[in-house]
């Protein structure tokens, strides 16, 4: 597994799963929440949900499977 870090940003809001595709955009919406579903997305060590609202300054932690890693050369 790859593991992606990502830092909300002072103006960032709205859903986690929409501001994540944003910050993401190799990787689908749809992607991102079977992602969370899985528990592969965490903030703080702990699951989040997809509902959840984006808290500036949290930052939200990604475990790629590696099947979702795109090697380009």
């Amino acid at each position: 597994m790859e593991r992606l870090e990502l830092t909300a940003a002072p103006g960032d809001s709205g859903r986690l799963d929409a501001w994540l595709a944003g910050q993401c955009p190799t990787l689908s919406r749809s992607a991102l929440q079977n992602l969370i579903e899985q528990g592969l997305v965490t903030c703080g060590g702990a699951p989040v949900n997809k509902k959840d609202k984006v808290v500036p300054g949290k930052v939200y932690a990604i475990d790629l499977p590696l099947s979702l890693i795109h090697i380009s050369e």
